[in-house]
């Protein structure tokens, strides 16, 4: 049973590493190095999937994700805020979906913590690219903006509230 678990966990953090590259390319654009970016994504998998399979640390695995997301996010050509804004609200977004895929595993369908943490990833997987989608569908590119320092501050702000959250409740 504990490998069909790591095999089902890879495939859904596979699945979920794509949904971030694909955000990533609705909105930061192309990247300058592709070969750059599939290495950084790759990369995310290997050390994301490595710290959730031996440490099972919540905080170092928010570390794992949210680090080499920032990293990746310098191969697009835009501005450091917006890198950055994106970066963590993508995470953000990632959190609470698997935060609404717990809460209903745990509550209406599993009594197991393995089981429930199986279907968190693969369903928070597929709610994340389902969201994707809907983004993808809805967004309109903007012309080049300029906001204010103090309006980034606020921007970023709520998201990584948000991240702390999360983490202080699970």
């Amino acid at each position: 049973m504990q490998f069909l678990y790591i095999g089902a966990y890879l495939c859904a953090n596979i699945f979920h590493i794509y949904v971030y590259f694909y955000l990533f390319r609705i909105f930061l654009g192309e990247s300058k190095a592709k070969w750059m970016e599939w290495l950084g994504f790759s990369l995310l998998f290997i050390i994301n999937s490595a710290t959730f399979l031996l440490a099972s640390n919540p905080y170092l695995n928010l570390v794992s994700t949210i680090l080499p997301l920032i990293a990746i996010s310098f191969l697009y050509t835009t501005t450091i805020f917006t890198k950055i804004l994106v970066s963590v609200m993508v995470v953000t977004v990632s959190m609470i979906l698997d935060s609404v895929s717990f809460n209903i595993g745990s509550i209406f369908l599993f009594d197991n913590m393995n089981e429930n943490q199986l279907f968190t990833n693969v369903t928070g997987s597929f709610l994340f690219f389902l969201l994707a989608q809907v983004i993808k569908k809805i967004r309109t590119p903007q012309k080049n903006t300029t906001l204010f320092l103090s309006h980034w501050f606020v921007i970023v702000a709520a998201p990584i509230s948000s991240i702390g959250i999360i983490t202080m409740i699970f």
